[in-house]
């Protein structure tokens, strides 16, 4: 299902900027989050922490990065490396999402550029690619580095410097994410979002949060994609 506005949209879009968790795969499908936030968790309490409640009992594995980064660099460092390490290895066992890889085959079809936006580690999303030779089908990676752990969306900062690297005005973009942080650091950007809505409590937030279109499956995005 998709919402009205799709391919006006896309009709003006020249650069694709893909979420990596979500609109390309489940990145926590075999190795699960609630898994890796608990052993994050144990690097701060062996660190002589104790974080609160919301932190320890958390199933986001973000979460504990943000909370590492409240205190010491060395413990940020830290929490940042074993969290890469632990992303990594879910990448390899990610399960693709349905539609895909069909989505940056029509870009790059249709002459459009594919770039990925995205929280997850700039290490993990290559492991991905690697794994399902996709490497020389993105145009750019905008990911976490270390550098960049206190700028994730939705700060605006891995979206402004897709768009940079890509040699775009962000009015000729679009990004394709799965969570309201994802609408609103494309907002803060000045680029056009859509929602992917891969659970039915999704549309009416990504409406409500000013999403440009909305589509459930993103096979629908190809369809659109080829059709403009």
């Amino acid at each position: 299902m998709t919402s009205g506005g799709l391919g006006e949209l896309l009709a003006r879009t020249r650069h694709v900027l893909l979420d990596f968790d979500g609109p390309l795969c489940s990145v926590f499908a075999s190795i699960t989050s609630t898994a890796v936030a608990s052993r994050l968790s144990k690097i701060l309490t062996g660190a002589g922490i104790t974080p609160p409640a919301e932190v320890t009992d958390t199933d986001d594995p973000f979460d504990l990065l943000r909370y590492a980064l409240t205190h010491t660099p060395e413990l940020a460092a830290t929490v940042e490396t074993a969290f890469r390490a632990e992303e990594v290895a879910a990448a390899v066992t990610a399960t693709p999402t349905p539609g895909a890889v069909d989505t940056i085959h029509a870009c790059h079809d249709t002459g459009r550029t594919v770039a990925i936006v995205s929280n997850n580690s700039d290490d993990a999303i290559l492991a991905y690619l690697t794994t399902h030779h996709l490497a020389d089908q993105i145009d750019y990676i905008s990911a976490r580095t270390p550098a960049d752990a206190t700028r994730l969306k939705p700060h605006p900062h891995l979206v402004t410097q897709a768009t940079h690297a890509l040699h775009a005005q962000p009015a000729t973009c679009v990004l394709i994410g799965d969570s309201i942080t994802d609408i609103h650091a494309a907002h803060a950007a000045g680029v056009p979002a859509i929602g992917y809505a891969n659970k039915t409590s999704k549309p009416p937030r990504f409406t409500d949060t000013g999403a440009a279109a909305v589509i459930t499956r993103m096979i629908d995005l190809t369809t659109a994609l080829r059709s403009v």
